[in-house]
């Protein structure tokens, strides 16, 4: 993919927390397909294609494959749609918020998802978003792909704080919270690692022993995220999950690939709006009121926020009165 740079370094910004940050815009659409769970198997051979196919050969620089308990959702280059048993989405962009500094990761500056969610949602834009343990990045409808980037180009430029000039929208969004309840671990493995850990990604992600209350793996530039729960994870890393000696192969092989990254105990929050995607303003309203480490990965019609096990308390705290957390 072809990519433009907006950097946001200004002599003068040193001094403000987002002063690192730049986007990218990918030039190539991205498309966007729900599946119910039950024509979920209509994804099966395509993202499969997308995840195991020869570097050379990969069909999609983008790869997306969240499952939960209302279905599946893929994120795919749009000249790889085809692959998805000719399902046809919406058109997205994909925006690349990119950390220049050595120092820290993307989601090592505070509030960045909820600073820069806030200005796109005073654009009345539609937004997306996929976190990793290293970075973000936000997807916008391509029609509104270049208003988007100059609205956050604009926002990172010259010393301007985006926490104190963010708007606060005057009323919430009606929105529906639930804490799902599996603990969560989060990891990274690169591309050259898919081949040996094969196996154990099928049974984690295609063949679960139990459907799926939140699953994510995330595929660019090179860097596999994977949100996978914990107790799936231990019994496939432990034994192989059964199924004989490449299974067990498979998952020794993905427990040493996401052992140097792998982060334990985190719970998931999904957020439910009437408008699905349409709605504006989702991560802003509650983000902005967040006060802990998050990630985020939304679908079509529900955003997933990532909080530890241990800051879920403080997080319902901090939500009341406006919004409260379903069990």
């Amino acid at each position: 993919m072809a990519k433009r740079a907006a950097p946001g370094d200004d002599a003068d910004a040193a001094s403000h927390p987002f002063s690192t940050l730049s986007v990218f815009s990918y030039t190539n659409d991205v498309q966007a397909v729900a599946f119910a769970r039950a024509d979920a198997h209509a994804a099966t051979q395509g993202a499969l294609h997308c995840l195991f196919a020869p570097p050379s050969s990969r069909a999609s620089e983008m790869f997306s494959y969240t499952a939960s308990a209302d279905g599946v959702f893929v994120l795919v280059d749009a000249a790889a749609a085809h692959l998805l048993g000719g399902a046809r989405g919406d058109a997205w962009r994909c925006l690349y918020i990119h950390e220049g500094s050595t120092d820290k990761k993307g989601d090592e500056t505070e509030g960045t998802i909820a600073a820069l969610s806030a200005r796109l949602a005073a654009e009345e834009v539609s937004v997306l978003d996929v976190t990793t343990l290293a970075r973000n990045f936000m997807l916008v409808r391509a029609d509104a792909a270049e208003r988007a980037l100059r609205t956050l180009q604009e926002s990172l430029s010259r010393g301007r704080s985006l926490l104190a000039a963010r708007p606060q929208l005057s009323r919430p969004p009606p929105l529906r919270l639930a804490l799902l309840p599996p603990r969560l671990a989060i990891g990274a493995l690169a591309l050259a690692e898919l081949p040996a850990c094969a196996h154990a990604l099928l049974r984690l992600v295609f063949l679960p022993r139990a459907p799926h209350a939140f699953l994510h793996y995330f595929e660019m530039g090179g860097e596999v995220s994977l949100i996978v729960e914990e107790a799936p994870l231990d019994a496939l890393c432990a034994d192989g999950g059964g199924g004989g000696d490449d299974a067990c192969a498979g998952g020794e092989a993905l427990r040493a690939a996401l052992a140097p990254s792998l982060s334990r105990g985190w719970r998931a929050i999904s957020v439910a709006a009437a408008q699905g995607a349409e709605a504006v303003g989702i991560l802003s309203a509650l983000t902005s009121r967040i006060r802990a480490p998050i990630m985020n990965v939304s679908s079509l019609d529900t955003n997933f926020i990532l909080v530890r096990d241990a800051d879920v308390a403080a997080v319902r705290a901090q939500l009341l009165p406006d919004y409260e957390i379903a069990q």
